[in-house]
């Protein structure tokens, strides 16, 4: 694990990361984050030290960083107390000299896609290696390039408007006076499945992850005994009666903040890593749509999910509405039981897409 890996994560942490990444790529921490954590810790233990800064820049220094708890805790209270007061915008600024910035949209077809985030040392078809292995050839860029997006969607799940940010190098070869220029190259060379809708150049503190304020989401069904076939790869086929009225009532019963602890995957693995870990959302708004005489829609609007949280909430509700599970169990379940509480599946990934990121500049 690199210095600026463990940077990055404590960074995001302070910056409120609402989505909480399992773990994240490596950015471009700033030299005077590293420089305030030089020679910091002196107690012997048997944890591997010396860890090099391999960010690079044309600073000499030999900075290292521990992986220990102390460590960490210094890192913590240096952000809080040090750092981030003296940033106005309170982000940090995370570009390299010599880059520039870009703030992005994408759409894309999940159906054939392994999700979003990069999947190292596999073969796995991805949404965020697409675009980087794409832009890299279109733009002949031969440095470390990364695209980081808001929301890791998962296998299968699509998105109409996915926020994303890159860095590219301030160069003659690439006109960044002209960023609809750069989009039309790069979506020239990307699949018919992916899409770049925008591109613009932004500031060094922009972070598609800290910049986003709220996401809404949008699950799909398609309650009948037979459906489309057009609709097939985005709507979730529910061959049984589904009583719509409380279903809807089940939905509301998830608005507002809630320990959603029993609606979320791989909590207790992320508790191992991160130990002030939180299982508490806020759900700002969620609502059901007739959109067709056997088609609804359930968007959700919230600050930021857990994994697999939103599939866990659509796929207990529609246990309640088809009899299934009483609506008593759903409170209860609110209440902060575990995962394993609730015997409801997490409705399929297919139904699911990315509706829309709101953020700031």
């Amino acid at each position: 694990m690199t210095s600026d890996f463990i940077l990055e994560k404590l960074v995001r942490r302070v910056s409120r990361d609402k989505d909480e990444p399992e773990a994240s790529p490596k950015e471009n921490i700033p030299k005077i984050l590293l420089a305030n954590f030089k020679n910091t810790c002196s107690i012997p233990c048997s944890i591997p030290c010396n860890i090099p800064c391999n960010i690079p820049c044309n600073i000499p220094c030999s900075i290292s960083v521990r992986t220990c708890d102390y460590i960490e805790n210094t890192i913590m209270f240096m952000l809080k107390t040090v750092i981030l007061p003296t940033l106005s915008t309170n982000k940090l600024p995370t570009v390299t000299p010599g880059y520039i910035r870009y703030c992005g949209t994408c759409s894309y077809d999940g159906t054939y896609f392994s999700g979003w985030q990069v999947q190292r040392n596999t073969n796995k078809r991805t949404v965020a290696g697409t675009l980087e292995t794409t832009i890299k050839s279109s733009l002949n860029l031969t440095s470390p390039f990364h695209v980081t997006g808001s929301s890791r969607t998962d296998a299968g799940v699509h998105a109409k408007q996915q926020l994303l940010h890159f860095d590219l190098p301030s160069s003659p070869d690439i006109d960044s006076s002209s960023p609809s220029h750069l989009k039309d190259i790069i979506n020239l060379n990307l699949p018919p499945d992916l899409t770049l809708l925008t591109l613009t150049p932004t500031t060094s503190t922009f972070h598609s992850i800290t910049s986003c304020t709220s996401k809404t989401y949008v699950y799909n069904l398609c309650v009948s005994p037979y459906q489309s076939p057009h609709s097939r790869l985005h709507r979730l086929h529910v061959y049984r009666d589904v009583d719509v009225d409380v279903l809807e009532d089940c939905l509301r019963r998830f608005e507002g903040t809630h320990d959603f602890k029993a609606f979320a995957g791989q909590v207790e693995q992320k508790i191992k890593v991160k130990k002030n870990f939180t299982t508490t959302r806020t759900i700002n708004s969620i609502t059901l749509s007739r959109t067709s005489s056997t088609s609804y829609s359930i968007s959700i609007n919230l600050n930021g999910a857990l994994y697999k949280m939103i599939r866990n909430i659509v796929g207990t509700c529609l246990d309640v509405a088809m009899g299934r599970v009483d609506i008593l169990e759903v409170e209860r379940l609110l209440e902060g039981k575990g995962r394993v509480e609730n015997k409801s599946k997490p409705a399929k990934p297919h139904g699911l897409c990315l509706e829309e990121v709101f953020f700031e500049e």
